[in-house]
Order: C-alpha cells, then sequence, then structure tokens
C-alpha cells in the first residue's frame, strides 16, 4: 500500500510581490521608500536596485500588538519594466500549504487564500494595494512527474 507523502510549506521567507513604480503618460511615479538609497528627483533614479531594502505595507511582527504593526521590509529580487519583484527580508508568519491534509494545488490551498486574503487586505493600505501588480500563473506541471495541470490563478501576492 502506497501511503501519500504530505507536503507542508510554511510562509518562512515570507511572501513575494511585484509592484509597480514606473512612470505612465501622465502619471506620476508611487513613491516608495528605501531604507537603503534616498529617492532622487527623476523618476528613473527614484527605482530602488536590486538588493536593496525597501519598506513597503505593515505587519505584526514583534510579538507586541499594544505597539502597532511593523512596517515590512522587502529585498528588491529584480527590477523589470518599472517593476519590482520584492522578497520580505523576514519571515512574517509561519503557515501551512493547506490547513487540512489534503492533496491540494495552489489554487485551492489555505496559504494562497490567507496570502491573497487576510494578509493583503490587513497589510497594504489602499494606496500601497494600488501599486501592487496582480501576477498571473499559468500553474503547468512543467516536467514534475508528480504535477498535474491546474487552473491559472490571479494572485496580489
Amino acid at each position: 500500500m502506497k501511503k501519500a507523502k504530505v507536503f507542508t510549506i510554511l510562509l518562512s521567507s515570507a511572501a513575494m510581490i511585484l509592484i509597480s513604480c514606473g512612470n505612465k503618460k501622465n502619471e506620476s511615479s508611487p513613491s516608495i521608500e528605501s531604507s537603503e538609497q534616498t529617492a532622487q528627483s527623476s523618476s528613473q533614479d527614484s527605482i530602488p536596485k536590486v538588493g536593496s531594502i525597501i519598506e513597503f505595507g505593515t505587519y505584526e511582527q514583534d510579538g507586541d500588538a499594544t505597539n502597532g504593526k511593523e512596517p515590512i521590509q522587502w529585498r528588491v529580487k529584480a527590477v523589470d519594466d518599472n517593476k519590482l519583484t520584492l522578497l520580505s527580508e523576514y519571515g512574517l508568519d509561519a503557515k501551512k500549504f493547506n490547513e487540512e491534509s489534503a492533496s491540494v494545488s495552489w489554487e485551492m490551498c489555505t496559504l494562497r487564500t490567507w496570502l491573497n486574503g487576510e494578509f493583503y487586505q490587513s497589510s497594504f493600505s489602499e494606496s500601497e494595494k494600488t501599486k501592487i501588480v496582480n501576477t498571473h500563473r499559468d500553474n503547468k506541471a512543467g516536467n514534475d512527474k508528480y504535477a498535474k495541470d491546474t487552473n491559472p490563478t490571479d494572485d496580489n501576492v
């Protein structure tokens, strides 16, 4: 009898987001605060460099809810076409891939629901949410013989 392998993914290096920091016609560049570099006057100079740390959003991180949420520090992993790919610098929380021990896809897992629901809603202001780029994933199995294609998803985090 085969035993099904159950994998738990922890949100340890936390979340990844894509934010827009470029100009569109007649639109000013969103302000992004960087703890490693000072924003310059031109929009190109104000885009953080790969490897720098920026603060964006807030999340309870020190275990003391009485002092409020702390700013989330994000490491800039990529800059492409005035969009930043960010990975949280510190583990923000620990969540199972799925709360029930069941074989589920990214589309149906409770981690995705939490990231795009509670985490997204409570960690970012309305202004910050306008800068987060929705990411489309085709969720194809690729070369993994144990995976199967699942429905595409659109995610904020």
